[in-house]
């Protein structure tokens, strides 16, 4: 019996769940995963499912809303669900007024909250039933791949779609020869996101940190102007963040790995702006900037 299935059989009348794990698992998954079994659904969709509400991150406009709609009659099943991502990156604000909800939520009302770290608001994790996702990690199937675990950003999910095609799989074949090839590979998980796009990725973003440093300040340049090309999207900031965040995130963790990583607390603190209400590009072209100071 999984974590979850525990949950369901010891179900209240209404709840909040707080799902924790670092990046080995993806706790959106893990979310939806848990959501089907609250709604007794068996859905790859279930995040459109009229009853489920999803939130990449948390606005004091958003717990408005939530406060209203939580206490309508679900549309089409006996329960609704609030998802929410990144806990740990939200203003005390919103999650104050979150509070106020999940103090006494309505009947057959379920959050479920999401973080990579526990050091977030006190009055939120009193008031969560909190489900370490870590501890339910196979540690054989990293432990005997450990380096291609690495390689894939200590990633769970990224493993086991490896392990599942390794014998369609070279990952030395993707390995980047040319500042021009990165650019298709960073597109291209974009548009159809598999172990394949995944692979060419991760290889291109280990040439960019490891080569960068080395390019004349021109090159650096067309760098900065091309990725923005690819990570900003026309008229949708919430994706063109969406797509920043992973792209600082890898470009972190591949950094970190570097025996010189005397940058990385300022790349993190320029990853961790993202949120904020910031100039995008403007971000992004300092933090290209710093991967590039040698």
């Amino acid at each position: 019996m999984n974590v979850f299935e525990n949950e369901i059989l010891n179900l209240k009348k209404s709840a909040t769940f707080l799902l924790y794990a670092d990046n080995r698992i993806s706790l959106l998954d893990k979310a939806k995963e848990f959501a089907n079994l609250l709604m007794v659904e068996n859905s790859n969709d279930i995040l459109n499912h009229p009853d489920v509400s999803y939130y990449s991150d948390i606005k004091i406009s958003d717990v408005r809303d939530i406060i209203i709609s939580s206490v309508e009659s679900p549309y089409i099943s006996n329960k609704k669900i609030y998802i929410i991502n990144s806990i740990e990156n939200s203003k005390k604000e919103p999650l104050n007024a979150l509070l106020k909800v999940i103090e006494e939520p309505p009947k057959n009302v379920y959050f479920i909250l999401l973080t990579r770290r526990l050091e977030i608001l006190e009055t939120i994790k009193s008031r969560s039933i909190i489900l370490n996702l870590n501890l339910s990690i196979n540690t054989d199937i990293v432990k005997n791949n450990l380096s291609v675990f690495d390689f894939y950003e200590n990633n769970l999910d990224y493993l086991n779609l490896y392990l599942d095609n390794v014998d369609k799989i070279d990952i030395n074949i993707y390995e980047i020869e040319e500042i021009d090839e990165i650019f298709s590979s960073i597109k291209n998980i974009f548009d159809d996101k598999n172990i394949y796009t995944i692979t060419a990725y991760q290889c291109a973003i280990r040439y960019l940190i490891e080569n960068i440093k080395f390019m004349k300040k021109l090159d650096v340049l067309m760098v900065k102007e091309r990725l923005m090309s690819i990570l900003l999207v026309n008229n949708d900031n919430k994706k063109s963040r969406e797509r920043i965040k992973m792209f600082m995130n890898t470009c972190i963790n591949k950094y970190s790995k570097l025996k010189n990583a005397r940058y990385l607390d300022k790349l993190i603190e320029y990853k961790l702006a993202i949120d904020n209400n910031v100039n995008i590009k403007l971000l992004m072209f300092l933090f290209i900037h710093t991967l590039s100071k040698i």
